[in-house]
């Protein structure tokens, strides 16, 4: 996970817990302080590409941490570990 995936992480987890639900992708370019709405973008579709978040297609403030998200968020995932079946 690179630094910039990192703190979208630690921003949409800490947005969950302030407000009770997913941040806009203006809002998250705000929080990180970038120049462009794709920059937001481009970081969401990797992290979801990867499984550690997740979104429901078609649906505003969706975006969530997956279960395996939560585990690398904790510190528990490991970079060997296999996808979870829920995320294949």
């Amino acid at each position: 996970m690179t630094a910039g995936q990192r703190k979208m992480m630690d921003a949409v987890h800490d947005f969950w817990k302030a407000n009770g639900h997913a941040p806009s992708l203006r809002e998250l370019q705000e929080i990180l302080g970038y120049k462009s709405v794709s920059q937001s973008h481009a970081t969401l579709k990797a992290l979801r590409d990867r499984g550690w978040l997740i979104s429901s297609p078609n649906k505003a403030r969706s975006l969530r941490l997956s279960s395996y998200g939560i585990r690398l968020y904790n510190g528990e995932a490991r970079r060997k570990e296999k996808w979870p079946n829920e995320i294949l």
